[in-house]
């Protein structure tokens, strides 16, 4: 086992070694569906963009059970590494596998018999509904695949191996790229096009992480059995569910926003959403990258007990992930409409958007408390407190706030941008206060 990473480096290398793979392999992963937008919005129109944006709350969906599955299966198994039970690394990895499997396949049928009712829960008109089932197909059978291979990633990064996520996803990525250029642009089949290249590059990704698991599976002795273990399944999906939650609420947020916005501004609303929102899912790269980063090696030291390093691990983190946050964020105040411009054209429309993204971030770096107390929750396996941190900011603040602004007071639209600031200082001040009574302990 190589926990040696984690037994003697400092803190600070530690994070930094685990945390830039992880920032680069989630650059990667929303350049999937950023390069689909690009090519749809210039080759398709505004209603490519559109179909995308009605199928992401489902694809939020999908990365919501790989954050849990294979979130859960890390903090479980690095509290096992730590205390260096090879016999529970075997059954922990054994529940993972088992779970993706008996997770996906339902989902996947589910995705195909209740599509139409689906989209236009997720803001799909008659207009939109045939782009828009034909990219779900496509990422339906994906799924199961972008799920094994974050699965596989975060697997052998409890291993101290950060480099994988990143290969795997980087191979995907390109891949996606060269297929959307060759479909879209010159086969022109347009969202058939970008449906067939994410889905195609996602089995790519997944066959390369795969390779590299049967090595790890070669190395531990293991023979997989479609068993489970009550203790372990329980704890994988109790400490997963935190991170499920938080992928899972963007894909729920964007569904209500979608049908508040085409209420009020049609279907130009759902357009400037999705652009605004494609730029946003960047923000959150460094800030939920260095706090995911951090969960790992938490757990490894809690299960090894050095609260003294746990606590220098926390302050750092935090530090750390305001930093690189605000540096992100100030350049997309400064250049917004620049920014805008990689996806579309139309200068109004454009002007228009660009406002509302200033509105949508203007205190986005004040989060990153929020997502260190997340992940440390996690860590600690305080479900409770994890799973509170995970749904106050979205599914409690910020859908009610949404609605109250847009329908109560009519705002229309614009209830809609003002409801985000609103809702990262509230669960930013709740984070601190969750964090400060584990502070005191960790202190005495």
């Amino acid at each position: 086992m190589n926990s040696v990473n984690f037994e003697k480096e400092k803190i600070s290398t530690l994070l930094i070694k685990i945390a830039i793979p992880l920032m680069i392999s989630m650059l990667v992963t929303e350049l999937y569906n950023m390069v689909d937008t690009y090519f749809v919005s210039h080759y398709v129109g505004s209603l490519g963009i559109a179909y995308i944006m009605i199928v992401f709350p489902l694809q939020r969906f999908i990365a919501a059970m790989a954050s849990m599955l294979g979130t859960g299966t890390s903090a479980t198994l690095s509290r096992q590494i730590g205390l260096k039970d090879e016999e529970n690394i075997r059954s922990v990895i054994n529940q993972g596998v088992n779970l993706v499997l008996l997770f996906m396949v339902p989902i996947i049928i589910l995705l195909f018999i209740f599509q139409d009712q689906i989209l236009y829960a997720f803001g799909a008109s008659a207009d939109t509904l045939e782009g828009a089932r034909i990219y779900l197909h496509y990422i339906s059978i994906g799924s199961i695949f972008i799920v094994g291979t974050n699965f596989i990633s975060r697997v052998l990064i409890s291993f101290g191996e950060s480099k994988l996520s990143l290969q795997a996803t980087l191979i995907g990525a390109l891949i996606n790229i060269l297929l959307d250029y060759i479909l879209v642009v010159h086969v022109k089949i347009g969202i058939t096009g970008a449906g067939f290249a994410t889905m195609f590059s996602q089995i790519c990704g997944f066959i390369y992480a795969l390779s590299h698991f049967r090595k790890l599976q070669k190395k531990l002795n293991m023979k997989f059995k479609f068993e489970f273990n009550k203790i372990f399944v329980k704890m994988i999906l109790t400490i997963g569910l935190a991170a499920f939650l938080i992928e899972l609420e963007d894909g729920i947020v964007i569904g209500v926003l979608n049908n508040l916005l085409r209420d009020s501004m049609g279907d130009k609303g759902v357009v400037i959403l999705g652009l605004i929102t494609k730029v946003y899912m960047f923000l959150f790269i460094t800030s939920f990258g260095i706090s995911s980063a951090m969960q790992p090696i938490a757990a490894y030291e809690i299960g090894a007990g050095r609260d003294y390093r746990l606590k220098d691990l926390i302050k750092k983190t935090i530090f750390y992930s305001f930093i690189t946050t605000a540096i992100v964020w100030l350049i997309c105040m400064i250049f917004s409409k620049e920014v805008l411009s990689i996806f579309l054209k139309d200068e109004e429309l454009l002007t228009e958007a660009a406002e509302y993204f200033r509105i949508v971030i203007s205190v986005f770096p004040i989060l990153a408390v929020y997502y260190v107390s997340i992940f440390f929750f996690q860590a600690q396996g305080n479900a409770r407190a994890s799973v509170l941190a995970s749904i106050m900011r979205q599914l409690l603040i910020m859908i009610p706030l949404s609605i109250v602004l847009v329908k109560v007071f009519n705002l229309g639209g614009y209830g809609v941008w003002i409801a985000y600031p609103i809702t990262d200082i509230l669960a930013s001040i709740i984070s601190v206060l969750l964090m400060r009574n584990n502070f005191k302990n960790l202190s005495k």
